[in-house]
Formats: structure tokens, sequence, C-alpha cells
């Protein structure tokens, strides 16, 4: 319990810092996260070792996207972007099609689309009128989910929901 209570305290301290600090150290912080996603996204479901093209190029989407999110403030040049990268990669697979498969491609493009996008948002959110309150909406939102989750399932939890991934976790904390 004190393990989860300090790595709480410093992980609020950091989102604290990084939302009040300015755009240009919030935007690298937003960077950062978005390529540990990647990095993580891309070993979860194997494809990093499947196509070192693919990996590096969604790499370089995500940081380009993410970088030019964060100098104009907006994402209108989204769509050309994306056509671009989705273009690239599926002439990639078209070129390579003994090694790389429409599979690998699809979940390469949508995964990398899905983290960046999403991502790229919560710089898009700080630039609102009161960008800096609602900022904190999705951070606030999921501390209390997790935290009441997990006080509801020590406190009532009695049926396990998959002892296999996750031994703790029970169905009335979920």
């Amino acid at each position: 319990m004190l393990t989860r209570i300090i790595s709480g305290a410093i992980c609020a301290i950091g989102a604290i810092l990084i939302v009040v600090s300015g755009d240009a150290f919030m935007s690298l912080a937003v960077g950062i996260i978005v390529l540990m996603s990647l990095f993580e996204f891309f070993g979860a479901t194997g494809e990093k070792g499947k196509s070192k093209f693919l990996f590096a190029l969604s790499l370089l989407f995500g940081a380009g996207l993410t970088f030019l999110t964060a100098y104009f403030k907006k994402l209108s040049f989204f769509n050309e972007i994306l056509v671009l990268y989705i273009v690239i990669s599926f002439c990639y697979m078209v070129l390579n099609h003994n090694k790389v498969k429409f599979s690998d491609t699809a979940i390469s493009v949508l995964g990398t689309l899905y983290i960046t996008l999403f991502f790229n948002h919560i710089i898009m959110i700080r630039h609102l009128g009161y960008g800096r309150l609602y900022i904190w909406l999705p951070f606030v939102t999921a501390w209390l989910c997790d935290t009441c989750a997990y006080f509801t399932g020590m406190l009532f939890g009695k049926h396990k929901l998959i002892p296999s991934v996750s031994p703790k976790k029970t169905i009335e904390g979920a």
C-alpha cells in the first residue's frame, strides 16, 4: 500500500510539473510518452520484430505528428500526413508481399494512429480557452476510477476476475 501511495504521489507531482510548465516542455513530455507507448505497443503485438521499416515509419509518424501538433497547435494538416503514412506503409507491404502481411501493416498503422492521435489531443486541449483546467479532467478521472476500484476490490472483493492475468483483481473491484 505504501508503495502505491508513494508512486502515485510521484506521478501526481510529475503530472503537475508537466502541465503547469511551458508548452515546449509539455509537448516534449507528450512526445516521449508517444514514443514509449509505440515501443510498448509494437513489443506487445510482436510487430517490432516483423518489419523494421514499418516500426521506424511508425515512430517517425508519431514523433513528427507530435512535433507538428506542438508547433502549429492544431491538427489541420493531419489528413495529409495520415494519407502519406498509409500510402507509404501499404506500398511497402505490396513491394514486400513475401515478407510483410496485410495484417501486420494494418496492426502497425491502426495502433500507431490510435496512440499518436489521442496523445496529441493532450497538446490541443492545452490550447483551448480553459485548457490548463480541462487537461486535468482525464487525469483526475482515471486516478479516481483506479483508486475507487482498488479500495472497492480490497474491501468487498471476493470473486477473482482473471487470476492468470491479475491474481488480486476482483470482479467487485472491476
